[in-house]
């Protein structure tokens, strides 16, 4: 005669797992040891679900990362083609000449300018700077009319 796991829990003083609960028989015995958890499914799900939440985090990182130096870089050229057409107003360079060079305190970075007489008095200059950014090669360019200069009487 076979007894079921109830009977068994009946006689030996145990009292009967709750409705829903120990269906397989694998809880312990009574105490303070409680069978409610996860499943391995639920842990591996949880698992999958945080590596690709932190791993979108790490991209958006360095995204912005990128996105911050390539900034950085444009501003410094804005800066650079400023300064070389400040001395071309000043006559530091010659504004009807096209030259080139590159920046001592900024090595990465070289420049280029053009020069054309639009219209009778008047000159555009074009200052292009040139650097290198991840393998690529980038250009800020800036133009501006002078007034030419005349000889004073």
């Amino acid at each position: 005669m076979t007894r079921s796991r109830r009977q068994v829990q009946v006689q030996e003083g145990i009292p009967p797992s709750p409705p829903g609960g120990d269906a397989g028989g694998t809880c312990p015995g009574p105490g303070p040891v409680s069978c409610s958890g996860f499943t391995l499914v639920e842990v591996l799900v949880a698992m999958v679900v945080a590596v690709a939440a932190f791993s979108v985090l790490a991209q958006g990182f360095t995204t912005g990362g990128q996105a911050s130096s390539a900034a950085r870089a444009a501003t410094t050229a804005a800066v650079l083609a400023q300064r070389v057409l400040t001395d071309l107003e000043s006559g530091v360079l010659a504004p009807d000449q096209s030259t080139s060079g590159t920046f001592d305190d900024e090595p990465a970075f070289t420049w280029s300018t053009t020069s054309a007489a639009d219209e009778p008095g008047l000159r555009r200059l074009t200052v292009t700077v040139h650097w290198t950014e991840r393998n690529q090669e980038r250009a800020f360019i800036l133009t501006r009319l002078l007034r030419e200069r005349t000889a004073a009487p």
